[in-house]
């Protein structure tokens, strides 16, 4: 569970191509046991792109259990066609093994919404299991094993390493 209430934004471009620029925003706050979420993220550019606006409450119950619920609003526009609107939800939970170790699981989609409401294409489910090791207060170590309904396993691995402190309150 997150200690502190903040503020993230990044910006991602892979390739070097308009088309997969990535924005995000969070806000997360705070308040004993606890927490808000409030997150907006844009994918693509001005011809093309995808946008999802989330909102969520997460709690923690004691010193190594948290479940959040967060609802999603998804849009999709293109040029020359309609701009779709769609609303889904995720349920997660972590468990504090350690000060250092985490484990958890989110599922994504779980009562199968579909796309526009009325479309028939279903809005993909997804399950994901992580884990982090926190190796010290600037380096973090993660796995990622997650999986799309239709769709392959995939598993991810990262480093996450800030050189600064954070603003936090």
């Amino acid at each position: 569970f997150i200690p502190n209430s903040f503020i993230l934004t990044t910006c991602c471009n892979d390739y070097l191509l308009k088309e997969t620029t990535k924005a995000h925003i969070d806000l997360w706050l705070r308040a004993g046991n606890n927490g808000i979420a409030i997150a907006i993220e844009h994918q693509g550019y001005s011809k093309f792109g995808e946008i999802k606006a989330s909102v969520g409450y997460g709690r923690l119950f004691g010193q190594k259990v948290g479940v959040t619920i967060k609802f999603h609003y998804l849009g999709t526009h293109a040029d020359h066609y309609e701009f779709l609107h769609s609303v889904t939800f995720d349920v997660s939970a972590f468990f504090a093994a350690t000060k250092k170790l985490f484990f958890g699981f989110e599922i994504y989609n779980p009562a199968r919404l579909k796309y526009n409401f009325t479309s028939t294409e279903i809005i993909p489910m997804k399950f994901a299991l992580w884990s982090q090791f926190k190796y010290s207060d600037k380096l973090i170590f993660s796995l990622l094993i997650f999986k799309q309904l239709p769709g392959n396993f995939n598993i991810a691995a990262s480093a996450h390493y800030a050189p600064l402190n954070y603003f936090a309150f």
